[in-house]
């Protein structure tokens, strides 16, 4: 075969495999977001409502119940140690802004930066609720949400970019977000063995905020998946197109 000959199947191999990737793409757009609309949406919207049916208690309430008894409770955080050096967070979760640098087509550099989540850090907390304390155990899964604190520590460097919120962050940047000594706090979890609240969600604000909270989530998730949906025929043409029609490098 001649070279005019291989030239001509490469590209035809090219493209081929550019329609694949069109369709993989399309595919994979597809199943995200029916599993965001059929199988998410439903969840949180089902969690929406069983936090909505919940009873609202006080420090007596939580005393009586059993172990393992779901229990949702609003109070406010008191006597608590700072559990990061310097600043008043008593719990939070960690964000490492992480930036990577790579060369365009002219040999210029371009960074791109990202937030990889770390674990969070929730203490033994106490939760004063009507004059009374609530014993809140520690955990290492409980999510933290709502109206959080923010503490930015700047890392070393030396690649930078900017983030969502327009902050030229240096690599390696800290980003604390979670609760002080004094925040109105949610907490949503089961009456543990010990006598406390183990808790698997720490809202901050009240038990009205944190309600609306998960059903914007429901919501948020729903509409996610049918943009999803919706956008996988596109992607699906375009690429098609892109590949067929496409100019040659």
């Amino acid at each position: 075969m001649n070279l005019a000959g291989l030239n001509i199947v490469a590209t035809l191999r090219r493209r081929l495999n550019a329609v694949f990737g069109a369709f993989a793409a399309s595919a994979a757009c597809c199943l995200c977001g029916a599993l965001m609309t059929f199988v998410f949406a439903p969840g949180q919207a089902l969690q929406a409502f069983r936090v909505s049916r919940m009873p609202v208690m006080d420090a007596a309430s939580i005393a009586a119940a059993a172990p393992g008894d779901p229990l949702l409770i609003t109070g406010v955080l008191a006597g608590n140690a700072p559990a990061l050096d310097g600043h008043d967070l008593v719990a939070y979760r960690l964000d490492e802004w992480q930036v990577s640098v790579s060369q365009d087509e002219d040999g210029n550099d371009t960074s791109s930066g990202r937030w990889e989540a770390q674990p969070a850090f929730v203490p033994a907390l106490t939760l004063e609720v009507g004059g009374q304390p609530v014993s809140i155990e520690p955990s290492s899964s409980a999510r933290l949400g709502g109206d959080l604190a923010e503490v930015i520590v700047e890392g070393p460097g030396p690649a930078s970019d900017k983030d969502f919120d327009g902050r030229d962050l240096p690599d390696g940047t800290l980003r604390y977000q979670g609760l002080e000594d004094g925040d109105t706090t949610t907490v949503l979890g089961e009456k543990a063995a010990g006598g406390g609240i183990a808790p698997s969600q720490l809202y901050g604000g009240d038990r009205a905020a944190f309600e609306e909270s998960e059903r914007q989530a429901a919501s948020g998730l729903l509409f996610a998946g049918l943009c999803a949906m919706a956008l996988s025929p596109i992607v699906l043409i375009g690429g098609i197109l892109a590949a067929l029609f496409g100019r040659r490098r």
